[in-house]
């Protein structure tokens, strides 16, 4: 025996260890009644947490994927029954709509010491398809490696997601190809421009990323710009549309038909802003100010009387001073 080559010495020191353990156990029965209670205790708070929760949770061996376990939302969502699923595996179930799906989870898992919503699809008993979202941990059952997986159910998260997609995409492209500029502020900045945007100012994307929405208006508008735009963020109803100068890169000014609105992207209060140039209209305009002037000038200051008739029945469209002295004495 072991202990055969140990001294008399040896064999009472070691005797006196352990009646000095004995006696402190002895001294404290209540540490092992402790240990026992907190122990019960978590092993039921698990098992209200495993049977309540709305997850599919269940445990299987690390080593064959056999289940050992399952909740009652398992069985609910799934369509397999408690005694369906134990002693076999997900691949046997069926669950994974594509098993290599499930050989990239544990991999995953394996590599990081845990899993967290990785996404994937899976099929019912029924052999329906839906979108889920699998959190795996490994853990210890009496000595046994096992896994704790829980599923979350996300088919109807996803089908809102492809709604917004199809919904964005759907708008890129209508305003991609629209000759107005139309583009999307979140916060100062501008988080899409189309096209036609980038040509009346004469940035490109990325400048006009890196930019607040005012740097592309002129300084004459900007406060006005600035003032109505974080309005329409605290949901206030500033006028909609209105006709603002830009200043585009070469450093031309530019006038814009501006009109915009807001709604929610992204659980974002979004600005959709729309524009054309007007710059040809707004010269025309002041050219025929300036015309309409001059000829009011020398209409008001010529020596020679002149009267502008629609028709003879009617009075004089317009008339000149001189004219008008030269028609009172006639009057006389």
């Amino acid at each position: 025996m072991e202990d055969e080559g140990k001294s008399r010495k040896e064999l009472i020191e070691e005797l006196k260890e352990l009646r000095l353990r004995v006696a402190r156990f002895d001294e404290h029965p209540s540490r092992d009644s402790s240990l026992e209670e907190a122990l019960t205790f978590s092993e039921r708070k698990f098992s209200d947490i495993f049977n309540l929760s709305p997850d599919y949770m269940g445990i299987s061996s690390a080593s064959d994927g056999q289940i050992l376990e399952v909740n009652r939302s398992f069985e609910e969502g799934t369509g397999w029954n408690r005694k369906e699923a134990i002693g076999r595996t997900a691949l046997e179930l069926n669950l994974w709509d594509n098993p290599h799906h499930r050989t990239l989870a544990v991999e995953k898992m394996n590599r990081q010491g845990r899993l967290s919503n990785f996404d994937f699809v899976y099929r019912t008993k029924t052999g329906s398809k839906r979108n889920g979202s699998i959190s795996m941990v490994p853990i210890r059952i009496q000595l046994n490696e096992c896994l704790c997986f829980a599923v979350r159910d996300i088919t109807d998260r996803k089908r809102t997601e492809n709604a917004l997609k199809e919904s964005e995409t759907k708008f890129r492209n209508l305003a991609d190809s629209s000759s107005s500029g139309i583009f999307l502020i979140q916060g100062t900045k501008f988080t899409y421009v189309n096209p036609a945007f980038r040509s009346i100012t004469g940035f490109t994307v990325n400048e006009l990323m890196d930019m607040h929405f005012w740097d592309v208006v002129h300084p004459d508008c900007r406060q006005l710009v600035k003032e109505r735009a974080f309005g329409r963020l605290r949901a206030e109803d500033p006028s909609s549309r209105y006709e603002i100068k830009f200043l585009t890169k070469d450093g031309q000014t530019r006038w814009i038909d501006y009109s915009s609105s807001i709604a929610k992207l992204h659980d974002k209060p979004t600005i959709i802003g729309s524009l054309f140039d007007i710059s040809a209209r707004k010269q025309a305009e002041e050219k025929s100010k300036e015309s309409e002037n001059m000829y009011r000038t020398i209409f008001e200051n010529t020596g020679t009387g002149i009267f502008i008739i629609g028709n003879c029945s009617t009075p004089p469209v317009e008339i000149t001073q001189r004219a008008q002295r030269a028609r009172s004495l006639v009057k006389l």
